[in-house]
């Protein structure tokens, strides 16, 4: 390996180092108990090689029901359901997004909440996800929650949808991908090799795990699925190490659903990551949503 590029995977190394360390000192200042993410994640030269019987039957005790898209060419009208790209449902009265330099942001996705596979959702309610690509293209990538000087995205929820109309105005930005109609294939997942969750029993890994043919293979091992693709419900596919948001009761945020690099070719993870999305009942008052952005 030439001395540059060696240097280059050091120096991206150290920043991701740094980055786990800081986020764990965070998420502990706000009395939220977690394992040390740097020492599992980074430091464990040595893992312990588990047994595959145990690993299982300990892995489906986490099986979540997961919702994969699938996707068909979208029919253009703004109906209020889940969708990718094209035009937005967005209600009437209220004005569409935009970021602090002023651009109005590109309508990425939105999720009819009652599809998502999770208890005690708000009904007849929508997630509107809009990101700027202009100021992406300007050199200000957004990471989502974890960023706070940096919101060039907006997620919006809107309840009571089917008594609100539509603004019929279309796009206000181009769409950064292509826009599709999207139906479900249900499914149970187990949690990603990379789950670090402070909820889930730690167990030992095979030495054989993960397996699959590809990165979008879901048989990660005998008798366990993991969705690899876009979703709603079930668990995220980590390509980092875990960035769980926590709203401000010190509470993790519930896992929405993840848009997965393949499928949004044209936006900011396009290079082999994700986008995140996340809900919480924030003071016990409101909904709220918050979006992780990985890349790789």
């Amino acid at each position: 390996m030439r001395p540059f590029k060696l240097l280059r995977y050091c120096i991206e190394y150290c920043k991701l180092v740094f980055k786990a360390i800081k986020y764990e000192l965070w998420l502990r200042s706000r009395g939220v108990h977690v394992g040390s993410v740097v020492k599992k994640s980074f430091f464990r030269v040595k893992p312990r090689i588990g047994d595959p019987d145990k690993f299982r039957q300990t892995m489906l005790m986490y099986a979540k029901k997961t919702r994969e898209f699938q996707v068909q060419e979208e029919a253009g009208e703004p109906l209020p359901i889940t969708k990718i790209a094209g035009q937005p449902w967005w209600p009437e009265g209220i004005q569409r997004p935009k970021c602090k330099h002023g651009h109005a942001m590109n309508f990425v996705a939105q999720i009819f909440i009652p599809d998502v596979p999770l208890p005690n959702m708000p009904e007849s309610s929508l997630l509107s996800f809009h990101y700027c690509d202009q100021c992406t293209s300007d050199g200000r990538t957004f990471f989502g929650w974890i960023d706070k000087e940096n919101r060039g995205y907006d997620l919006s929820i809107f309840h009571d949808i089917d008594k609100r109309k539509p603004d019929m105005r279309g796009l206000l930005a181009p769409s950064m991908t292509k826009s599709y109609n999207v139906s479900f294939r249900d499914i149970e997942e187990v949690p990603g090799g990379l789950c670090e969750d402070a909820n889930i029993e730690p167990v030992d890994e095979p030495r054989d795990f993960p397996q699959g043919r590809d990165d979008f293979d879901e048989d990660i091992y005998p008798g366990l699925k993991h969705v690899a693709k876009s979703k709603i419900g079930g668990w995220p596919t980590w390509v980092q190490f875990p960035e769980w948001p926590v709203n401000q009761q010190g509470e993790k945020y519930k896992f929405l659903g993840q848009l997965d690099w393949r499928l949004f070719d044209g936006t900011a993870w396009c290079s082999g990551g994700y986008a995140y999305l996340f809900i919480t009942v924030d003071n016990n008052t409101q909904f709220k949503a918050e979006l992780v952005i990985q890349i790789t």
